[in-house]
């Protein structure tokens, strides 16, 4: 069985929530973060400060097999506060391609993209 590693390149954040309102107090710009996940293992990348436009190139998941990617993996963009952080969005892509990049995004249901973040599937180095 296949072993995987997950890295996020970058990404794309909405600059505001889709009402409109500032992911920070005082219209500032978001500091996003990824976490991934799923069955039997989680990660989350480091804290990008204040930016809609966040290069994060670090691997997330080490090691997952197929049978836990096929079971749904849960991506989710969250800004990070003093107080709470904030789910920006989840989503689960629709197919993980192996061993290639790829670029997810996450709407609303009236197609208001909140983010997208290009991640690459490879096979595991550890």
């Amino acid at each position: 069985m296949a072993l995987w590693d997950i890295a996020v390149v970058d990404g794309i954040v909405a600059l505001t929530d889709a009402d409109g309102d500032a992911w920070d107090s005082f219209n500032g710009l978001p500091d996003p973060y990824v976490t991934m996940e799923v069955v039997g293992s989680y990660g989350e990348t480091l804290v990008s400060h204040d930016t809609v436009f966040p290069v994060w190139d670090e691997t997330v998941l080490v090691g997952v097999n197929s049978t836990q990617l096929e079971g749904g993996l849960d991506v989710s963009v969250v800004d990070s506060d003093l107080v709470f952080d904030t789910t920006i969005a989840t989503c689960v892509p629709d197919d993980i391609p192996y061993n290639s990049v790829v670029t997810w995004s996450c709407s609303t249901e009236d197609d208001y993209e909140l983010w997208s973040v290009t991640a690459s599937v490879m096979p595991s180095e550890g």
